[in-house]
């Protein structure tokens, strides 16, 4: 994550259960295929959490923060 775009997310990996437990905003990607979750947390950067469940092992799994 530090070579990616998201660098600036690192700061927010320790807040990750408090964005999937109380989210501002909560949203589907259309673009994304199964079920999948996007958990938006307002703090001093907008962070967005997409979840995906993946249903063959029943369990979440995290794709972007």
């Amino acid at each position: 994550m530090k070579k990616s775009r998201h660098k600036h997310a690192i700061k927010y990996i320790s807040h990750i259960e408090n964005i999937i437990e109380t989210p501002d905003y909560v949203g589907i990607n259309p673009r994304e295929k199964g079920i999948s979750l996007e958990c938006i947390k307002l703090f001093e950067d907008n962070i967005l959490l997409a979840i995906k469940l993946d249903i063959k092992n029943n369990y979440f799994i995290q794709l972007d923060v």
